[in-house]
């Protein structure tokens, strides 16, 4: 049957190892692919920062957009998803450095940032300049899901809301 509804399907099947080695499942896609036909499917990237060494150094940078290249395009993926916690102020400009040097090596690929409700420390309005989307993770308090979609939608900060899912 497929799925009907779904505009990106993403497969969480990488992590960052504590000395901020990329680690994916081989062919971790191919169920996806087959079950959503024509839907692009997404190579899914969880980590904790603040437990990995990524972001120790600015070569952090070039070396880690490689690995996510090499691993997206070794998956046959349609693009990637980040969904990285744990991020300090300081670690945002690193973010953003790393989703724009992805879409300058993966191309027409697709590049997501999943960021947390509430968490002041992702700069999405620079986020959405580097990469295609960002998406909104619900927050376990709807309270405080709604206050962040709220001020992201009002604060001026996001001039394209069609980029941002929530």
């Amino acid at each position: 049957a497929g799925v009907a509804s779904a505009s990106v399907v993403v497969v969480v099947a990488a992590s960052l190892e504590a000395d901020g080695t990329l680690t994916d499942e081989a062919a971790a896609l191919r169920p996806a692919r087959q079950a959503t036909a024509d839907t692009p499917v997404y190579l899914g990237i969880r980590a904790d920062l603040a437990a990995t060494s990524v972001t120790a150094t600015a070569a952090g940078v070039t070396a880690h957009a490689d690995a996510i290249a090499a691993a997206v395009q070794g998956q046959d993926a349609d693009g990637v998803y980040l969904e990285y916690t744990g991020m300090t102020q300081a670690q945002s400009s690193w973010l953003v450095d790393v989703a724009t040097e992805l879409k300058i090596r993966l191309g027409e690929s697709g590049v997501i940032i999943g960021v947390p409700a509430g968490d002041e420390g992702y700069p999405v309005a620079t986020l959405l300049d580097a990469a295609d989307a960002v998406w909104v993770r619900a927050a376990a308090d709807p309270a405080e899901f709604h206050r962040t979609v709220g001020t992201l939608l009002s604060d001026g900060s996001v001039s394209d809301a069609s980029r941002v899912s929530l």
